[in-house]
């Protein structure tokens, strides 16, 4: 049985608020019809249909509804299926690009017609499962990805592909070995590049830099054990790779607004 390329990929036409939360997954949303407020990190948009929206993993986000209907598709995309079904890592950088002025929303309304029948195939193809069927997605998202391209090129990094594939492989690595412990000099070694170069290129693609990487990724792991486990703090903290509590704690309650004990405390509410 093929490995799914989507995690999740709907259409919903339901109304709600979403707090702040983050994906393990690279997120694409076609506003078909609606306003409503994002918030992604530190940056807020006021959104119209018909609008696309990406949101790399990790990113913390929250969704406010302005209007009386919200239509939109949604495609949460496996990171390691994405990289080996569509081997252009230029095309795919829009999903891990983050520079200070990235805009995580682009107005489709130039090319909605093409974008709505993209998304009714990839999610019908999630639902019927037909032979073959993660290819087909692959090659929907291949021909989203290329249509906005043409229309928003700034989205993407402009970097070579070699370096983009080489980033790609490195924030893999990070999120896949988050507990144990990644030097930015064992990473330029093994790369062949200064330790000065990659650093560069890593925060220049992804908007941050290998610390903070890996930081959001163990913070990630940390809020999965809150909601998840019955874990103590302290036991999380060293099972998500941070090295003492004050610290942890620190981190988290910048990141999400709340402490450890709190999260926990909401989530196992909303359960």
């Amino acid at each position: 049985m093929p490995l799914d390329l989507f995690e999740e990929a709907k259409y919903s036409e339901s109304i709600g608020s979403i707090g702040s939360h983050s994906h393990n997954c690279y997120e694409i949303l076609f506003v078909k019809e609606g306003k409503l407020e994002l918030k992604i990190d530190s940056k807020s948009y006021i959104v119209e249909a018909p609008s696309l929206i990406f949101i790399s993993k990790l990113e913390m986000h929250h969704i406010n509804v302005l209007s009386q209907k919200y239509h939109r598709y949604f495609l949460c995309i496996d990171s390691n299926m994405v990289s080996t079904l569509i081997g252009n890592h230029s095309t795919l950088s829009i999903l891990t690009n983050r520079p200070v002025d990235f805009c995580h929303v682009l107005d489709a309304s130039q090319f909605e017609k093409e974008v709505d029948r993209i998304f009714s195939v990839a999610v019908s193809e999630q639902e019927e499962k037909g032979a073959f069927y993660t290819q087909r997605q692959a090659a929907a998202i291949s021909e989203l990805l290329v249509l906005v391209y043409r229309h928003a090129p700034q989205l993407f990094s402009n970097e070579n592909e070699k370096s983009i594939s080489i980033i790609w492989k490195i924030r893999s690595r990070i999120e896949g070995n988050c507990r144990e412990q990644i030097s930015l000099s064992q990473l330029a070694e093994e790369y062949h590049m200064s330790v000065c170069y990659l650093s560069h290129l890593f925060k220049k693609i992804t908007g941050y830099s290998v610390i903070q990487y890996l930081n959001m990724c163990r913070l990630s792991l940390a809020r999965q054990l809150l909601a998840d486990t019955e874990l103590s703090i302290t036991e999380i903290v060293y099972a998500a790779g941070f090295s003492d509590t004050s610290n942890f704690s620190r981190l988290f309650k910048r990141e999400t607004g709340l402490s450890p004990i709190k999260y926990r405390r909401k989530e196992k509410n909303e359960q």
